[in-house]
């Protein structure tokens, strides 16, 4: 097991992104990085999605990586490109799966069952890999859009993630402090991450790679990363890591996290 890095690129902001972004995977050695693609808003055209896969695709075919392996070699998932999507109406053909989030921590009943309802009938008609998220913002334009509850405390943020947890019809599990939001503090992180690993005991490495676990927004820097990713005894750290505002703010800095996940992950296997 490993960490991934998801590098979430906004078709609504297509011209923030230089040539750099679209060949971030060059500097990839371990197979641990993909793109997302996820508008913060829900009604950019699905034209401007097109327009970033596109530019994806161009740079991926003169890089040639090697394909994701985060699903457990799953081989339908057959490039490093998926989707984040506001609406169903940014689905695009090409990208091998698509995040498919659930407003776990929302307010609004009718908002959660037409989320469900969306997914369930989406299945038999994607032909990708669709990946169920009980998505958990806690903060900015998702966290709006989802009505998330913005007042729970730390237990029963807790609490919530252990209700979902039980739930098999989820595959991954998604805390979010938001876009542009700052860094939730780690001993919220921590106390989250321990609400996925009841299950997987089995995992006993040092240091513990929480399964199916995501955690994104607020990692500014270097230094927030490593914090993440820091090896102590009894730390816990998500098995994947989203970033997206930095990569279009500072591509060098997105540069030093590619390469940080790359040592991680070396580091793991010597």
């Amino acid at each position: 097991m490993k960490v991934y890095l998801g590098i979430l690129g906004d078709p609504a902001k297509l011209s923030k992104y230089d040539d750099k972004f679209y060949s971030l995977l060059q500097y990839d050695t371990t197979g641990s990085i993909f793109y997302l693609l996820g508008a913060s808003e829900k009604d950019v055209t699905k034209e401007d999605y097109q327009k970033m896969y596109d530019k994806l695709i161009n740079a991926l075919n003169i890089i040639n990586p090697h394909p994701i392996d985060i699903f457990t070699n799953d081989k339908s998932v057959n490039s490093r490109i998926g989707l984040f999507p506001s609406s169903h109406r940014h689905l695009l053909k090409g990208p091998s799966f698509v995040f498919a989030p659930f407003p776990a921590n929302s307010t609004s009943k009718l908002l959660k069952l037409k989320s469900k309802l969306i997914i369930n009938l989406m299945k038999p008609f994607v032909k990708l890999k669709l990946v169920t998220i009980a998505y958990f913002p806690q903060g900015g334009k998702a966290a709006y859009r989802t009505k998330a509850d913005l007042n729970l405390t730390e237990y029963q943020l807790i609490e919530l993630f252990k209700k979902y947890k039980s739930k098999s019809w989820f595959q991954w599990y998604y805390l979010e402090a938001g876009s542009g939001e700052k860094f939730l503090d780690l001993k919220t992180i921590q106390s989250v991450l321990k609400t996925q690993i009841k299950e997987d005991n089995k995992y006993q490495d040092i240091p513990l790679i929480v399964p199916k676990s995501i955690y994104g927004g607020g990692i500014i820097d270097i230094k927030v990363l490593n914090s993440i990713l820091t090896v102590e005894k009894d730390k816990l750290i998500p098995n994947c890591i989203i970033i997206g505002n930095i990569s279009e703010e500072n591509i060098d800095i997105t540069i030093e996290m590619v390469k940080r996940i790359n040592e991680f992950n070396s580091n793991l296997n010597s």
